[in-house]
């Protein structure tokens, strides 16, 4: 029904964030490192990264929208170990490593799961 009633780029997830400003995928990045402790980003070694964002691996394989990544670990075994703690957490957090840190893609964090994600990252972060 959305398709028809024109309203699926604001209704259907995935279609809403491939068509997010980069503004306000920024903007939520922005967020998730607020909600962290200054010392639990101290010890992440949390920052933002504009980044860029592979749409997916079947019908759009090369196609690359930008994005802002929360980008955690100072180094490839930290960033390995934080991959890790996230994934087997509640709620599981998937990133990818590049460069030897773990990048969080914020633009496929819902809105209403930026405390969620910063939840995970302390919980994460506790256990280095």
């Amino acid at each position: 029904h959305a398709y028809e009633a024109g309203t699926a780029l604001q209704t259907v997830p995935t279609l809403a964030m491939l068509t997010e400003p980069l503004a306000a995928v920024r903007g939520r990045a922005r967020r998730v490192l607020r909600q962290l402790a200054p010392d639990v980003r101290e010890r992440l070694g949390a920052s933002l990264v504009d980044d860029l964002a592979q749409v997916g691996g079947g019908a759009l394989p090369t196609v690359e929208l930008p994005t802002v990544a929360v980008a955690v670990g100072m180094s490839s075994a930290a960033a390995m170990r934080l991959d890790e703690a996230l994934r087997v957490g509640d709620p599981p957090v998937v990133g990818r490593i590049t460069r030897d840190r773990l990048f969080l893609d914020c633009r496929t964090v819902l809105p209403g799961q930026v405390k969620a994600l910063a939840g995970a990252l302390t919980i994460a972060a506790a256990r280095l």
